[in-house]
Order: C-alpha cells, then structure tokens, then sequence
C-alpha cells in the first residue's frame, strides 16, 4: 500500500484472528508493518495461525483466550 496506510510502530490485537476473516486481517495488518497478537480459545487454534503466518517472524504472536472472560482479556492485554 502507500505511505499514506501503514501501522509501523503499532501493536494489534486480532480476537478470532487464527482463520478466516480474522486471519486475514491479522495478516493484512502484519503486511502494513504492525505488530501483531493473535487470539484463540484454543491454544491448538493458536498454533495452527501462528503456523500461517510465521514468515512475519517476530511481528507475529499468538495468544489463547477467552474474550468473554474478564480474567482472560486482562492476561492478553498484559
């Protein structure tokens, strides 16, 4: 894309992100330059979209939890 779009120096947060659309996303804002953390419920669900996108080295990681659970979100936001 152009430099008017990119996420140099940011960080993001993908719930969902290990297929589908929200793999997608997390690859797309992998390309623009971010940072980004992918998240499951399932950690087997985390490492197969870790497996997808592991040519991003260290920009990509993943996470698994439950966003519906308070105790998890806070656990992936820190």
């Amino acid at each position: 894309m152009s430099e008017l779009f990119t996420l140099s120096g940011k960080h993001a947060i993908v719930t969902g992100g290990t297929r589908g659309i929200g793999l997608a996303i997390a690859n797309g804002f992998l390309n623009e330059g971010a940072k980004v953390t992918i998240c499951s419920r399932k950690q087997e669900s985390v490492e197969s979209g870790l497996a997808e996108l592991q040519s991003h080295g260290d920009n990509i990681q993943g996470f698994a939890a439950h966003v519906g659970r308070p105790d998890d979100i806070n656990r992936l936001i820190r």
